[in-house]
């Protein structure tokens, strides 16, 4: 299968059911539906708060609520569907040119873990929430607050709106956003890698000329997805980091349940994959300067060597994804905030 057909998927593409999804995250009824969810928590977190539990729970879906609402703002803007068409269009472009080779086979790899490690999670979060309601009998309805004033239909009302429209609605348009995001990471990588293959495969002016437009959308499109992102992932990722610190406070205080690892994991799997893909796109951008830098000292004209080194200019500036408080995304920035929240835990277990 063409790693275009894989991209169609994630970026929506044709289909009746990406065709009913794409409408889902563009609607603005959903994104009013997430902003009524946030005030039935807060009103249900006041109405329940006898105990730390009760307050935490509501407190950690109004975060999941505050990253799913943005995932369907980033949804409903024309520059962020732009973005994935060019990066679309410049896949369809290199297979065209180059074929079946190394690079789509690797990027179709990664790109199929990372889609299958995201639907593991959804499906882990369910399980878990799901397990807690039926093994220990407690109530899960945490943003209805009406129970009580609907009689014996109150409870019932209240699973059904929890378990089936909300936690549907916010699992799969966080999923969703985290995987096209990794996706257009990982594609804009290996497309770096495709240019440096199509160097030194053959110089030829022709050949050079080529690479070189070819890389200057690509970086232009890398830059646009980059900046347009920065101002975003750290509201996405809002949910991973803030329910990591609630469930800190559950290890910490003795309240511990089945959804106290899930928000665990949720920051070590969803944000140390996009360090990891914002990783990738730096290498793969410091891959194609060295593979310019052969073809340029291989013997090649004047001009095609004048080319050459613009490539080598642009592409020794690596683009990487930012988040504001933490900057450029990388393996570094993944190890210094796992080392920042082991610090936090040591400080704070020695005063419980």
């Amino acid at each position: 299968m063409r790693l275009s057909v894989y991209l169609s998927w994630v970026f929506l593409e044709n289909v009746p059911v990406q065709r009913f999804l794409f409408k889902l995250f563009t609607s603005r009824v959903s994104g009013m539906f997430m902003g009524l969810n946030s005030v039935f928590m807060i009103i249900t977190a006041l109405q329940n708060s006898s105990t730390l539990q009760t307050v935490l729970l509501p407190v950690s879906n109004v975060f999941d609520c505050y990253s799913a609402f943005t995932c369907l703002s980033v949804s409903r803007q024309a520059r962020f569907w732009s973005i994935l068409r060019k990066i679309l269009r410049l896949v369809n472009v290199m297979e065209a040119t180059l074929g079946e080779k190394v690079w789509m086979d690797n990027t179709k790899r990664i790109i199929g873990m990372f889609c299958a490690t995201t639907l593991s999670y959804a499906i882990f979060v369910f399980s878990s929430l799901w397990t807690e309601l039926f093994l220990s009998g407690t109530s899960l309805y945490i943003s209805w607050p009406f129970e009580p004033y609907l009689g014996s239909w109150g409870e019932h009302v209240g699973q059904v709106y929890y378990n089936f429209v909300h936690l549907s609605l916010v699992c799969l348009c966080v999923v969703w956003m985290y995987t096209a995001v990794g996706c257009a990471t990982c594609t804009s990588a290996g497309l770096h890698h495709a240019l440096a293959q199509y160097l030194i495969s053959n110089v030829t002016p022709r050949t050079t000329e080529n690479a070189v437009k070819m890389h200057q959308q690509l970086r232009l499109v890398t830059l646009d997805m980059v900046d347009f992102f920065a101002g975003n992932l750290a509201k996405i990722m809002a949910h991973s980091f803030c329910n990591a610190v609630i469930a800190t406070i559950q290890v910490l205080a003795n309240e511990v349940s089945s959804g106290t690892f899930v928000n665990l994991i949720a920051v070590s799997l969803l944000f140390t994959s996009l360090c990891f893909f914002s990783q990738m796109l730096s290498d793969a951008s410091l891959a194609l300067q060295t593979c310019a830098y052969r073809a340029a000292t291989s013997g090649v004209q004047l001009p095609e060597a004048h080319a050459l080194a613009l490539v080598m200019l642009a592409a020794g500036r690596p683009p990487a994804l930012r988040c504001r408080g933490l900057g450029r995304l990388n393996l570094a920035a993944a190890g210094d905030a796992f080392r920042r929240l082991y610090s936090v835990i040591s400080v704070l277990g020695t005063k419980y």
